[in-house]
């Protein structure tokens, strides 16, 4: 049993050591440059001198590098070959998480019993931290990813950005000869899960207009944060949860529907992937672009909760608690087509392409217990006014 330490302490660090763990590794310790004789998940914390003695005893055979910035990576692995020795190991993310991704996904459990209060709860808490996001590294000038920003805001054409995800590496041109053809002047296309600056415009390359609705959870902060950071005031994005999406639009309304790098943020993906059917056109095309295994590569950290995935040529959504084979669950009403990176790709750019065609008209009742809508709503509004009363704590409340 090889002995290791996992160099980095965030989410994705306690990750990678559940995931060494699992594949048999001996994790000893966290390494951190912050170190301040703490313990995390039942494992101490070493310094980078106390992990470089311990190195030098021979009490560790391999360092895990549990990061995923390429600056930090970069950094600590110059940092163990100029200072260590030279018989220590580095593992970066993509051998073992691949190891690990492939036998998880060999041995789910499949059930989907969601636990809504729970998923809920993290959901209304996690919400602020990504509109902070948004508005820290893309709006403001002095963001990482203001340059996206800046080119999402000014293009108006459909495949204007013909690299989607390009702040990420990750390239989605292979699913746009498909897309193409599923669009039309006058076609219905959905943006859901747009966030603040949709990757599509709405004029096609034959000088055509699709009807583009952006919609996303976020839309009121979003809407109010272009107000304050663009010149576009006509971008609107439209308000709208996936879970509850056949509240918002009729059933066959949409000709195409895209979610770009957002159900993985869902409180219930498989809920919300047939809600978005049933709103689609039989014979309309719903498009998924996404890294694969997001919630893993994340640590689970923010609205990072879901893993979508595949086993051989079957659609997968997982984590720790639930699976489902989506493939295989919905082959009555959705023909499902997957592609994906290969493995020898970083795990940073590992992606999933997944091309869902509807193939017949169907009834939610068919899929959904309607009566439970009531209850998962009024859960949501008593969270999202819960987190609204957390924010009082700036105003002087006196006594009448």
């Amino acid at each position: 049993m090889k002995r290791c330490v996992i160099w980095g302490t965030n989410a994705c660090g306690r990750q990678m050591a559940v995931e060494a763990k699992y594949l048999g590794y001996e994790v000893l310790a966290f390494c951190s440059s912050n170190a301040h004789s703490e313990v995390i998940d039942g494992f101490p914390v070493l310094s980078p001198s106390e992990l470089k003695e311990a190195c030098a005893r021979n009490e560790v055979d391999c360092i895990v590098l549990g990061m995923n910035r390429a600056s930090y990576i970069q950094e600590v692995t110059q940092q163990i070959s100029r200072e260590f020795p030279a018989n220590v190991q580095i593992l970066e993310k993509t051998s073992l998480e691949n190891d690990y991704l492939a036998s998880v996904t060999q041995s789910l459990s499949y059930k989907w019993d969601i636990n809504y209060d729970l998923q809920i709860s993290e959901w209304v808490e996690n919400l602020m931290s990504e509109v902070e996001y948004w508005v820290q590294e893309v709006a403001n000038p002095r963001g990482e990813a203001h340059w996206d920003y800046e080119a999402r805001m000014n293009n108006e054409l459909f495949f204007g950005l013909t690299v989607p995800y390009q702040e990420e590496r990750l390239d989605f041109t292979s699913a746009l000869p498909s897309l193409e053809k599923a669009l039309w002047d006058g076609a219905i296309v959905m943006d859901i899960g747009c966030g603040l600056a949709p990757l599509y415009g709405s004029r096609l390359p034959d000088f055509g207009q699709v009807k583009l609705f952006t919609i996303d959870p976020l839309a009121p902060f979003y809407n109010k944060i272009n107000e304050k950071y663009s010149s576009r005031q006509t971008l609107r994005h439209s308000f709208g949860m996936f879970e509850f999406m056949a509240n918002f639009f009729e059933r066959n309304y949409s000709d195409a529907i895209i979610i770009n790098n957002a159900m993985d943020h869902c409180i219930d993906p498989y809920k919300s992937l047939i809600e978005c059917a049933y709103i689609l056109k039989p014979g309309g095309k719903l498009f998924l672009f996404h890294r694969r295994a997001e919630a893993l590569y994340e640590g689970y950290s923010g609205l990072h909760k879901w893993n979508l995935d595949f086993d051989k040529s079957d659609f997968l959504i997982w984590n720790n608690e639930n699976a489902v084979n989506v493939s295989q669950e919905l082959k009555d009403i959705l023909q499902v087509n997957v592609v994906h990176s290969s493995l020898s790709t970083p795990r940073e750019n590992q992606i999933l392409i997944v091309e869902i065609t509807k193939t017949r008209d169907f009834q939610l009742e068919e899929f959904i217990d309607i009566s439970q809508e009531r209850i998962q709503l009024a859960s949501v509004i008593e969270n999202i006014m819960s987190l609204a009363a957390s924010n009082l704590d700036y105003l002087e409340i006196q006594k009448g």
